[in-house]
Order: C-alpha cells, then structure tokens, then sequence
C-alpha cells in the first residue's frame, strides 16, 4: 500500500483544481438551463467552451503535470471563447451581414473556431507530442509493480485457504 500512497501523494493539487473546475462548470450550466432568460444562455455558451479543454486537462494530467500539453488546451480554450463571443457579436446579421466562402458570417466564424482551428491544433499537438502520451518503459514497471503488489495478498491468501 505504500507504493499506492507515495503515487497518490504526488501533484494532487492540479489534478484537484480540474475536478473543482469542472464541478464548478457543470454546476453552472445546470443553473443556467434551470434560470433561464439572455443572460443565462449567454453565460451557458461561455460556460460550455470552457468545459471541453477541462475535460482535456484532466485525461492529459501525467503524474500531476501537464507539460505541454497545458499550453495547447489554454490556447485552445482562447479560441473557442473567441469564437463564441465572435458569434454572440455577429448574432442576427445573416441577411444584411457579410458572407464569407458562401456562408453568413458567424456561421463561418463557428465552423473555423469550434471545428476547423481546434481539430487542427488539438491533432497536430497530440501528434508532437505522442511519445509523451503513450506507456513509456518505467510506466510499464510501475504497472507491473502496483499488479504484482496488488497480487500478492492473493496469492498468499489462496495459499492459506488450500493449507486449513
């Protein structure tokens, strides 16, 4: 159990502060469907751009630290906050607004800051940086480590059911 407790107490804090994030998201939005009104769905939309870079933070966390990765998903979440204040501005001009590539304005700022910009930035940061992600070498000793601790009461217990 030491060796579970010494991984545990390594860089709680971030791994915290996400959660809480994230609970705090969720609460948010649960209160902005429940309210209602302008305000509620504005604040809803802002809410919502934040919570997928979270969610990204905290698959993305390694032994409590997010190296590079936590500069993309900032990154990340800059652009679609951008985006959608980008398209709060731009809300009601589709007839007399501008175009741009045969779309209304806002609907092209939507599908290049919460689709194109995003699936660009997120694919070729995972792509950089895939050695990072992956089961290294000492990962895997640690996971065979932690299976063969975790076994080992087992089998010692196994032993003393056989022996009685």
């Amino acid at each position: 159990m030491a060796a579970i407790d010494a991984v545990r107490g390594r860089g709680e804090r971030l791994p915290r502060l996400l959660l809480t994030l994230i609970a705090a998201l969720a609460a948010g939005l649960v209160a902005c469907m429940l309210v209602g009104g302008r305000w509620a769905q504005l604040l809803f939309g802002g809410l919502a751009m934040v919570l997928p870079p979270a969610l990204m933070a905290l698959g993305a966390l390694r032994r409590g630290r997010l190296g590079g990765a936590g500069a993309v998903l900032a990154v990340l979440a800059l652009l679609l906050e951008g985006g959608y204040i980008a398209m709060v501005a731009l809300a009601g001009q589709v007839a007399g607004g501008r175009w741009f590539a045969g779309l209304p304005l806002a609907a092209a700022v939507f599908l290049v800051t919460v689709w194109l910009l995003p699936l660009g930035l997120v694919s070729l940061a995972y792509g950089l940086t895939f050695s990072d992600h992956g089961i290294g070498d000492e990962d895997l000793r640690r996971l065979r480590s932690l299976a063969r601790h975790r076994a080992q009461p087992r089998a010692d217990a196994n032993a003393t059911e056989g022996e009685g």
